[in-house]
């Protein structure tokens, strides 16, 4: 039997988290498929033994570490309006090799001997070689011939 069960609607039904309709069309669906009896069978047991794990509390050094990772993570970054060509790298996510035959074309800036791009240049810069990749491949799609239907001949 071919069935359309997920995971999902089965841990939903072991959690008790489902309505009394999707209950019964469950408890009938199971009824009849041996694949998701055995599936919902080995959750259970998973549940079952997840429960009987002892619980244990971390310690306060533990706590105090978490909350601070969290806070590192959580705490906004502040975004320089000026970036080197490090950090323009790491915004396109290509390394400095492969910025580098790029560096003639990048909205760049001198300043003391150091190559500079403003962010907000950046960007436009972006958005251009996105428009001119979306005018270049629509040219190239009306440029190919058009497919042949495929006849029922």
């Amino acid at each position: 039997m071919e069935c359309n069960i997920d995971y999902e609607t089965l841990a939903a039904y072991v959690a008790g988290d489902l309505d009394e309709q999707r209950v019964a069309a469950l408890d009938a669906h199971v009824l009849d498929c041996r694949e998701c009896s055995r599936r919902l069978r080995a959750l259970e047991r998973s549940d079952r033994a997840l429960a009987e794990l002892a619980r244990t509390e971390p310690d306060s050094q533990t706590v105090l570490k978490v909350r601070r990772a969290l806070a590192n993570e959580l705490r906004p970054t502040q975004r320089s309006a000026v970036m080197t060509l490090d950090q323009v790298a790491e915004f396109l996510q290509i390394s400095r090799t492969e910025l580098e035959p790029l560096i003639d074309e990048l909205p760049a800036f001198d300043l003391g001997g150091l190559v500079r791009v403003r962010r907000e240049k950046l960007l436009a810069w972006i958005d251009e070689r996105e428009r001119r990749f979306l005018r270049s491949r629509l040219h190239n799609d009306m440029a190919k011939p058009p497919r042949e239907e495929a006849s029922d001949v």
